[in-house]
């Protein structure tokens, strides 16, 4: 439970600061993939309102093949005001989940002749929402768009055709079968030339 979800906690820190909540060690919002070439993604998000000099920090990109139960950290970002990253090196055919938490190291505030404005430790959020995504064993070419399900991928070509993979159990391809495949299928009424 956060801060801001201990009504007590945040009424008395609201007296101290309206704006409190704005200078949190949170993880950024909004994340999605933009693109995703033959073995890499494009991730864009949202990045947190706390960006200033004296905190600095960055985002760690956390990979997870076991469905997001544990993260390596994949890549880390120069800085917090940075809102995308290119993931490269990935497989085809296995899904990945991904999510990103903010950093913020230890620092002296702004007030140096109070060091009770310091902060002496480093500061890890948790990871934020995480997107999966399943990379097919034969490249898409011509995506404008990518969108990921639980367990499946389907992507909008610019040929205005929207191809799925993955997991098909419900019938989530939109293939008329419900067998998955690694490999991007035509959803049904929705083909194209690519």
């Amino acid at each position: 439970m956060g801060l801001s979800a201990n009504t007590q906690a945040a009424t008395c820190m609201d007296a101290r600061s309206v704006t409190w909540q704005s200078t949190q060690t949170v993880p950024p919002t909004n994340l999605q993939i933009s693109a995703a070439p033959p073995t890499s993604v494009i991730l864009t998000w949202t990045p947190i309102s706390f960006v200033d000099s004296v905190a600095s920090g960055q985002y760690e990109i956390g990979l997870s093949t076991d469905g997001g139960i544990t993260y390596d950290i994949a890549a880390t970002t120069t800085n917090k005001a940075v809102s995308s990253y290119a993931l490269d090196g990935l497989m085809v055919d296995t899904q990945y989940t991904i999510a990103i938490r903010t950093i913020t190291p230890a620092h002296d505030g702004w007030n140096i002749n109070d060091p009770s404005d310091d902060q002496r430790n480093e500061l890890i959020s948790d990871f934020g929402a995480s997107i999966s995504i399943i990379l097919p064993t034969t490249p898409l070419d011509s995506i404008i768009r990518i969108e990921t399900g639980g367990e499946h991928t389907c992507a909008l070509t610019n040929a205005e055709g929207v191809k799925c993979w993955g997991d098909n159990e419900l019938g989530e391809l939109g293939n008329d079968t419900v067998t998955s495949s690694s490999v991007p299928m035509d959803v049904n009424g929705l083909t194209s030339d690519v």
